[in-house]
This record gives structure tokens, C-alpha cells and sequence, in this order.
């Protein structure tokens, strides 16, 4: 099943949080992503519809 595409960027301006994740669908904000977290954001977020509220940024996004 393919939910999306991996694009690399420059600098988004937030990277001191660390890897960043943007979707793009809801515009949502990921930082601190690791490969566990990457898969997490994708088995919940993008296919079950829920964030993962303990990366998104800004933190009061939510």
C-alpha cells in the first residue's frame, strides 16, 4: 500500500527539534522524528487518521 512520498528539504526553519516530518494533506508538523517515530506517524496518522500528538509541532497545534 503506498500512503505517500519522502521528499528531502533544507533546512524548514525548525530543525534545531530535529528531523522534521511535514504532512501535507492537513499540514501537519512532525519534529523529533526517529525511524520508530517515521513509522509510528505513518501507521497512525496517515493511515488511521490520527496524530501523534507528542511530535507535532508547534506543540499547541493540536
Amino acid at each position: 500500500m503506498t500512503v505517500g512520498e519522502v521528499r528531502t528539504s533544507a533546512c524548514l526553519e525548525v530543525c534545531q527539534q530535529g528531523l522534521v516530518v511535514f504532512y501535507s494533506d492537513d499540514k501537519t508538523w512532525y519534529t523529533r522524528v526517529n525511524s520508530n517515530i517515521a513509522e509510528t506517524i505513518v501507521n497512525e496518522h496517515l493511515v488511521k487518521g490520527n496524530k501523534v500528538i507528542e511530535h507535532c509541532y508547534p506543540p499547541d497545534s493540536v
